[in-house]
Order: C-alpha cells, then structure tokens, then sequence
C-alpha cells in the first residue's frame, strides 16, 4: 500500500510540473500570438495602403496611329488607382529621338504603343535589354487564355522564347486576281505547294501572259497606301519580302529577292505606261476595273476584299479571287504583318501595371473602327468582323464623287479567308529603317538603269553595315 502511495504521490508531482510547463508555454505562446496579429495588422494595413495608392504610368505613342488615341481615354476612366499619363508625338522620329535619349539613360515611358510606321529599331532595343519579358505575366495570368488569340501571331513575334512585343493587329500578305482573269488565264486553283520565291515567279509569268493582251488597257496595279514609306517599300511589304530577322541576320535568299523584284519591276513598268491614258478618260471605279492582278497593302482586311468586290460589282459584273502568299520560311504558311504592338520599358518602376494596360490593348472594343484598323488578334473579334462583311450591302466613298456598296461574301470567299487565317504560321513586323535601304539601292534595277546583281550587291552591302551599327 506504501509503495502505491508513494507511486501516486510521485505522479501527482509530476503532473503538477507538467501542468507548470504547460501554462509557461501557453503563456508564451499567447505573447506570441499577439505579437503575430499586431505585426498582421501593422502588415495588412501596410498592403492595404500600398494597394490603394495611385501609381504614375507613362505611355508615348505618335499622333493618329490606329485607335491608340481613344482605348487610352477609356483605360484612364477604368481605373481609379492609375494615373495614366498619354504622351503624343506629332512624328515617329520625334519619338524614336526622344526614347533613344531616354533609355540609354534607363529611363523613358512605362509603356510605349507602336505602329508599322515606326522609325525605332525594336529588335535593335531587345537586344539592348530595353524591353520588358511579359512571358510569366501572360502565363501568371488566371484571366489570360492563348485559346482566345491567334497563338501563331503573337509566339511569331517572340523573341528567343521570350514575350516582349504584344501585337495588336495585323493583316495577311495576299495576292489578288478578278474571277473573269483566272478564267481566262485557266487558273482552277492556285497552287498551295508553292514556296515564296515559286510562287513570285508564278505571278511573274500570270503577269507576262496578260501583258501580251491587246485589248487590256491596264492589266497590272499596287493598290498601295505608303504609311510613310516608298513605293517600293511598300510593295515589298505587300509581297512579304522579309530581309533581317530578329537576331538582327540577313534572313532573305538572292533568289526570292529576284522573284519579288521582277514581278514588281513588272507592277511598275506597266502601271507607269498605261495609267497616265486611262486616267484621261476613266473613273476612279473605271481604273479599278481594268486593274486584272492586284498586291494590295492598304490594310488587307475582309473589308478591303468587300471594297474591291464592290468595284468589281458595281459596273463590270466581276468579282475578287485571292490566295495567300506564302511566307519565306518555306513551311507552307502564311505570314501576319503585324500593324500594331505594344512594348513595356524593362527600367519601368509598374511592369505589372504595364502588362494590364497591353493586354487590355490586345482587347479593346472598336466596335465601328473595325474597318479602318484591320484584323484583331483577338478570335472572337475577328468573328464578329466577319460576320459584318458577308452581309455586306455597305456603302463607302472610292472618291470625291463616287462610292460603291459591298456586296454579301459567297462561301467560297469564306472558305478561302478563313483558309488563310488558320495556316498563319509566322509573323513580322516593318522595320522602316531596312526598307529604306532597300528602296535606295533597288532603285536602279526598277528604273533599268543597273543590273540586278549591282543593286543586290548593294543591298547586302548597306544591310550589314547597318546591322553593324
């Protein structure tokens, strides 16, 4: 009985200290737990201030490039927490000189917007680490789907894997033909196995076929808005013609070069022969209607072919074939020109709130500018874009005094325009800069004055040298 006792004394005791070490411990751990939450309450209140303070966010675009104008007004009305500054310059070199004075000092915008007029070298400015990697933020972003976009667009544009241009819009390099010319010349259908320089050469001999028609007052045109640069520039652009990529290489081969030049030495020659007696006599829709090939450049939307069609319709009871030119890859694709982008600066002090503003870029709803600004890269924006021009019966002015009403797509334009959507494979954008070069040194061969070797030779010649720079 003793020895129970004292077994239970022995326990008691115990208990009793454990009960003392217990109390110590929940009493520290309360001590600890207060320190906890008012470190919570000093770190949420914290948070809470910094979230709700308005950050600066600097963006430079030039004067009427796209909607650029108007998506700011309505972003700077979205948020409360942005203070967004839009800088607008009246030109793009008054830009180009004022970031390139900015950025060597690691300063500048937070967001810059850009266009294919652009006069900045942007792979030039990647290089030099200038731009910001939005990769993780797209792919960090729960709201973001790449389902949703043209994926091949906006990956064509990366950079070594890495997202630093965001393309807005763009168009699809193609070549057009009126349905009675593919009759007549016995086209059943292009031929889709064709490689870039191939199917210049293609061109080249359709051309050369309806050159030797009498009766054709003006077999051959450019419908071509400049955007700022030459003819010849702007013909290349149409064409696709792709000289440096964007490791800052010669990417074009002297034989597609040859191709594209012959076909627009051919554009030109005849185009200079024969507009001058048909514009004596013509309309602006006469004109059209005796134009049998076109490259067009002045934005080859779904609107342009509704336009052309109109034309077509209006007086001659013809209508618009195209095909797709395919990209100098080689893949069987087609390549995007991409008319719109936007960057963020890598010195930025908001890369997060630089982001928002690009992808809301990438959504913005334009509603009637549809027309004037062609293709979204946005899926759903392009279908509705769609839908509006099969309806057609829209009228537009080609003139002072003329205007022509659209007529409804066929399904085999929808066919084909889609066709032509789903096998974008690359994509590029205008460096002003390179065609510049291009149009300075190829002058010769267009005019007749030098063989194509010298001015190719110059054009190689010129291109490294700048690349060098």
């Amino acid at each position: 009985m003793k020895e129970c006792w004292l077994k239970f004394n022995k326990i008691r005791k115990e208990g009793i200290m454990k009960n003392i070490n217990i109390k110590g411990i929940i009493k520290k751990i309360s001590c600890l737990s207060m320190v906890v939450v008012m470190l919570g309450i000093t770190l949420s209140g914290c948070a809470s201030k910094e979230d709700n303070s308005v950050k600066d966010l600097t963006v430079y675009y030039v004067k009427g490039t796209s909607y650029y104008s108007s998506a700011l007004d309505f972003y700077s009305k979205l948020d409360s927490k942005i203070n967004l500054k839009s800088v607008e310059f009246n030109t793009e070199d008054e830009m180009t000189n004022k970031l390139a004075g900015e950025m060597a000092s690691g300063d500048g915008p937070d967001v810059i917007l850009l266009s294919d007029k652009t006069t900045l070298d942007v792979y030039k400015s990647i290089r030099g680490e200038n731009f910001a990697d939005l990769t993780s933020y797209f792919t960090d972003d729960k709201d973001f789907s790449m389902d949703d976009y043209y994926q091949n667009i906006i990956n064509g544009v990366k950079v070594n894997g890495k997202q630093y241009i965001v393309p807005f819009n763009f168009d699809v390099n193609t070549y057009y033909m009126k349905k009675s010319v593919k009759d007549k010349l016995q086209i059943n259908k292009f031929d889709l196995s064709l490689n870039f320089g191939d199917f210049m050469k293609s061109v080249l001999n359709y051309q050369t076929q309806l050159q030797t028609d009498d009766n054709m007052e003006l077999t051959l045109s450019a419908l071509s808005s400049s955007g700022g640069v030459s003819l010849i520039a702007s013909l290349c652009r149409t064409c696709g013609l792709k000289a440096v990529d964007e490791s800052g290489n010669i990417c074009v081969s002297k034989s597609d070069v040859q191709a594209t030049f012959n076909v627009l030495k051919s554009i030109i020659t005849e185009t200079t022969k024969k507009k001058d007696a048909l514009a004596a006599n013509a309309s602006g829709i006469d004109s059209y209607g005796h134009v049998d090939t076109f490259f067009c450049n002045f934005r080859n939307s779904p609107f342009t072919i509704s336009i052309l069609n109109g034309l077509l319709a209006s007086k001659f009871n013809d209508s618009l074939t195209f095909e797709g030119i395919p990209n100098t890859n080689g893949d069987g694709g087609y390549n995007a020109n991409i008319i719109s982008y936007g960057v963020v600066n890598s010195n930025s002090k908001n890369i997060s709130e630089g982001y928002k503003l690009i992808k809301y870029m990438m959504n913005y709803d334009y509603k009637s500018e549809y027309e004037n600004y062609s293709l979204p890269v946005k899926k759903s924006a392009v279908s509705s874009i769609l839908e509006k021009v099969k309806l057609g019966y829209k009228s537009y002015n080609v003139s002072t005094t003329e205007s022509i009403t659209t007529v409804p797509w066929d399904n085999d334009t929808v066919e084909d325009f889609n066709y032509l959507l789903e096998h974008i494979t690359t994509a590029s954008f205008a460096n002003t800069k390179v065609e510049e070069i291009i149009n300075n040194t190829m002058q010769g061969y267009i005019s007749g004055t030098d063989s194509f070797d010298i001015c190719y030779d110059k054009m190689i010649n010129q291109l490294k040298l700048y690349l060098q720079e």
